[in-house]
């Protein structure tokens, strides 16, 4: 089914949640705990990074402890612009895909 009909430009911008890149030295683990916290409401797998949407919608260091205190080490969080790659995944989850 059709999404979302738009440039690829504009197509973020329905993207309604912030947006995180999380990296650490042990992706596996580090995407089993953040599937695992309560509050993590997305995580996707992209590149060296996982993106992920945060309940909170802001990073603070509850979540950086909560990581490091798993055993995962050299936590780095840093917001980002979702792209058509975020978006299109987002759309699917609202669409029960």
């Amino acid at each position: 089914s059709i999404l979302k009909i738009d440039t690829p430009e504009n197509i973020p911008d329905v993207f309604d949640s912030e947006l995180f890149a999380v990296s650490a030295v042990n992706r596996y683990n580090l995407i089993r705990e953040l599937k695992a916290h309560p509050d993590i409401d997305s995580v996707n797998a992209f590149g060296d990074s996982v993106h992920i949407t945060y309940s909170e919608n802001k990073i603070d260091k509850l979540l950086i402890n909560y990581l490091t205190g798993k055993g995962i080490e050299n936590v780095i969080v840093r917001k980002i612009k979702p792209g058509i790659e975020d978006t299109f995944l987002k759309l699917m989850d609202r669409n029960g895909e």
